[in-house]
């Protein structure tokens, strides 16, 4: 994966997701489930669908790393992002 950032004005966005902080920290912690939020109403998506499906990915891979690798440096990460989750 790569980000680039460049100078410039931003375009218009696809999609914008609408949640809760506390919400955004359970789905990278995996403490919240991304179609239970959405099927409860605490999550609202304006344009584009897949963003949330995207969204929901991008937390998925987080949590995969997890274990891997990475796992010393995202667990304790992840365990923070727990405590301070809805």
């Amino acid at each position: 994966a790569s980000l680039r950032v460049l100078p410039g004005p931003m375009h218009a966005p696809n999609a914008t997701l609408t949640l809760s902080a506390g919400l955004f920290r359970g789905l990278l912690a995996g403490t919240a489930s991304m179609p239970t939020a959405q099927l409860t109403g605490r999550v609202r998506i304006d344009g584009d669908p897949f963003a949330i499906a995207l969204v929901g990915s991008i937390c998925q891979m987080l949590q995969k790393q997890a274990s891997g690798p990475l796992g010393p440096l995202l667990r304790p990460y992840l365990r923070w992002l727990a405590r301070e989750a809805e």
